[in-house]
């Protein structure tokens, strides 16, 4: 008996299939079962909105994460999205 498989396609591939909302779902799964249980505002604070944003306290960690679908390693608005983000948690 061959490994078990849900689907031929790879995650990404279905993560991106995905609609928003399921994206969304998957990405606060995600955190969470990294540890990653506290909502975090410090983004909206300043005008950010993260599909998700957590935090954990513990580590002193940020989890921030895009559902959209356009969110590739390869698109410049991604990019400047996260060195935005990144620039919030350097003041924190």
């Amino acid at each position: 008996m061959g490994p078990l498989r849900v689907s031929d396609q790879s995650p990404s591939e279905g993560f991106l299939e995905a609609d928003h909302s399921t994206r969304v779902a998957w990405l606060e799964d995600l955190a969470t079962v990294s540890g990653f249980e506290t909502k975090t505002e410090v983004f909206r604070r300043v005008g950010l909105w993260p599909d998700v944003a957590r935090f954990n306290p513990i580590s002193q960690a940020f989890f921030v994460a895009e559902a959209k679908h356009t969110e590739t390693p390869g698109n410049q608005e991604t990019f400047w999205r996260l060195l935005k983000y990144r620039k919030v948690l350097a003041g924190c």
